[in-house]
């Protein structure tokens, strides 16, 4: 998940909590449940239920973010894409797909 994605849906769960006027066990519960099975399983390995449950909501979309997002060096990033080199053997579309 891109990071502009991940806020994106965080913008959109936060005030979803504020509007259902869920507490915080219960908007983790159902935060956790609108997570993919593997991010699940993932947030299980780190958190018992008591311990996801004693979460805030803004604690859980730390959490969440956490595993979602990948830490990366903007310089690398930008490196990275002003060197790439179509191959010759590569389409014009797939080298534009991978710049993207």
């Amino acid at each position: 998940m891109s990071t502009a994605s991940f806020r994106s849906w965080r913008r959109s769960v936060e005030p979803w909590v504020r509007l259902h006027g869920r507490g915080s066990p219960e908007a983790g519960l159902h935060i956790r449940l609108c997570c993919t099975p593997a991010l699940q399983c993932n947030l299980d390995t780190r958190y018992t239920m008591l311990q996801w449950e004693a979460l805030s909501t803004t604690e859980v979309l730390d959490a969440i973010e956490n595993l979602v997002l990948k830490g990366t060096n903007q310089a690398v990033t930008w490196t990275t894409f002003f060197s790439s080199q179509q191959s010759h053997d590569r389409s014009v579309a797939d080298f534009f797909r991978q710049c993207a």
